[in-house]
């Protein structure tokens, strides 16, 4: 009787860790801003985060299907995080300089400042290549003879033997 208690102890336990753990919420974070996920603390501890892209992907984590607001300056996007908690956004035409960027899901929130900075453009001046002149008459005339003065001693050395 005691081996079964003791089995049907550990199946209620089983059950218990196995039911609950999805309850259990999962803390906000901003995981990645345009796919650069190298920064820890996005939000929490880091709060400017420097890019010079105007379209990105911002990813993060949430408790399981819950509601995600994401603000980008005046730039609004809500998504609902999947069941392990992963939630991302993409933001087009993101303004140059200074973007207040808020995440925020069941009663918590994350602030930072998401610079982007303009790409100084590539010189466009135009370049001339100016092919060099041919050669002088007198290297050729120097290539000339060379080429028959070759040809000279190749048929007079034939007929030599």
């Amino acid at each position: 009787m005691k081996k079964i208690t003791k089995i049907t102890q550990l199946f209620f336990l089983f059950l218990f860790i196995v039911l609950i753990k999805p309850v259990f919420a999962n803390a906000l974070t901003i995981d990645a801003i345009g796919g650069d996920d190298s920064i820890v603390g996005l939000g929490s501890t880091v709060k400017t985060f420097n890019t010079t892209l105007t379209t990105f992907t911002v990813t993060g984590t949430a408790s399981p299907s819950a509601e995600v607001q994401i603000a980008l300056s005046d730039l609004n996007n809500n998504t609902v995080a999947d069941v392990e908690g992963n939630w991302g956004v993409n933001f087009s035409n993101v303004s140059y300089g200074d973007n207040d960027l808020v995440v925020s899901s069941l009663g918590e929130s994350l602030d930072l400042v998401v610079t982007v900075a303009e790409v100084a453009s590539a010189s466009t001046a135009s370049t001339t290549t100016t092919l060099p002149e041919s050669g002088a008459l007198e290297n050729t005339i120097i290539i000339f003879a060379l080429g028959i003065l070759t040809l000279g001693l190749g048929i007079s050395l034939r007929f030599k033997n």
